[in-house]
C-alpha cells in the first residue's frame, strides 16, 4: 500500500488527479476504483474531475464504503441483499424493549418517555456496535475488575442492554450499515469486482469506525492500494492536527506492509522551496510570519453543525 500525505486542498486533490491521469495514460480503459467515506466527498470529486479539471474518464468507479459493501454482497450467488434500517427504526426498537421490560433494560426504565431519550441511548449503542464491541467479553473483563470500579456498574448496565438489543436484531434479521460492511469485509478476497481493478484509491477520511476499518484493511491487504490521507509532517515548532495524527500512527502506519511507501507532499514541496500555505491550516500559533517574509497572519476557526448552520 502506498500512502500519500498532505492537506486536502490543494495537495491531495492534485495528487489524486495526477495518479488517475497516470493510471489512464497507457490504457484509457484501465479500471480504477476510488473509495470515499461519504456521498459529500463523492460529489466533490465528481465536480473536481469534470467541471474543475475538465477530464472525461472511462471505467472510473467512484463509490462509498456502503456502495462497495452492497456490490460485494450482490456477487454472492443467491444472496439476498438486506433491507437496511435507519436510526429512527433502531430508536423504536429500544423504546419497545424498554417498555416491555426486556432483560438488561431495567436501569433505563422511563427513558423511553423522555424527549429524545431513546435517540441519545441509541447513539451510544451504535458507537459500541460500530466498534465491534462484544458485550460478553467486556462484561467478563468488568467482573474481573480490569476496567475500574467507578464506571463498572454503568458500563455493565449498558452492555447488558446492548446484549439484548443485538440478540433481538439477530433474531429478527434487522440490519444497519455497519452490519452490511462487516459482512462485505468477508467477501473482499474472493470478489471478482475488486480483482478487475488495476488500482484502488482510498480518499477523504481521517477517521473510521472499526467496521469501516476492517473493510479498508481487507482491501488494502489484498489489492494494490493508494491511500490519500490528510496529514502533513510539521516542523518541531509547528502544531499539526492531533486527531489525524493519532489515527495515522495507530491504524495506518501500524498496518502498513514492510514494502509500503509513504509520500509526504508538503515535505516534497518544501524541498523544492515551494512552501504551501495550506500546510498552516491547523496551525494554532498566532502572529507568526510567513516563511517567505510576508506580514504576520492570524487564523480563526469557526465550528458549525451541518450545511445550514455553515451558511
Amino acid at each position: 500500500m502506498q500512502t500519500i500525505l498532505g492537506p486536502f486542498y490543494p495537495d491531495l486533490e492534485n495528487a489524486l488527479v495526477s495518479e488517475i491521469v497516470k493510471g489512464k495514460e497507457g490504457d484509457p480503459l484501465s479500471p480504477i476504483l476510488i473509495l470515499v467515506p461519504s456521498d459529500l466527498v463523492r460529489r466533490r470529486l465528481k465536480i473536481l474531475l469534470t467541471r474543475d479539471r475538465g477530464h472525461t474518464f472511462v471505467n472510473l468507479h467512484l463509490m462509498t464504503f456502503q456502495h462497495l459493501a452492497f456490490h460485494l454482497l450482490s456477487e454472492i450467488s443467491g444472496a439476498r441483499l438486506p433491507v437496511l434500517r435507519d436510526d429512527l427504526f433502531f430508536e423504536e426498537i429500544l423504546r419497545q424493549l424498554i417498555s416491555s421490560k426486556q432483560p438488561g433494560t431495567e436501569t433505563f426504565g422511563g427513558m423511553e418517555e423522555r424527549a429524545r431519550g431513546c435517540a441519545t441511548l441509541w447513539q451510544t449503542l451504535r458507537d459500541l456496535k460500530d466498534g465491534l464491541v462484544q458485550p460478553s467479553i467486556v462484561l467478563e473483563a468488568l467482573n474481573e475488575g480490569h476496567l475500574g470500579r467507578q464506571t463498572s456498574t454503568r458500563m455493565a448496565n449498558l452492555l447488558r442492554l446492548l446484549q439484548t438489543f443485538l440478540s433481538v436484531c439477530r433474531e429478527k434479521d434487522i440490519q444497519g450499515n455497519s452490519d452490511l460492511e462487516s459482512r462485505a469485509a468477508e467477501e473482499v478476497l474472493s470478489s471478482r469486482f475488486l480483482q478487475s481493478f488495476e488500482r484502488v484509491f482510498f480518499y477523504g477520511f481521517y477517521d473510521l469506525t472499526q467496521v469501516q476499518l476492517e473493510l479498508f484493511d481487507a482491501v488494502a491487504r489484498n489489492y494494490p492500494t493508494t491511500l490519500f490521507f490528510p496529514l502533513f509532517r510539521a516542523a518541531p515548532d509547528r502544531e499539526r492536527p492531533s486527531f489525524a495524527e493519532c489515527f495515522f500512527q495507530q491504524y495506518i502506519r501500524g498496518r502498513a506492509s514492510p514494502d509500503s511507501a509513504t509520500v509526504n507532499l508538503v515535505e516534497t514541496a518544501a524541498q523544492q522551496d515551494k512552501l504551501n500555505p495550506a500546510m498552516r491550516l491547523f496551525d494554532q500559533m498566532l502572529d507568526k510570519p510567513d516563511a517567505r517574509g510576508t506580514a504576520p497572519w492570524t487564523c480563526t476557526i469557526l465550528n458549525a453543525f451541518g450545511a445550514q448552520d455553515e451558511v
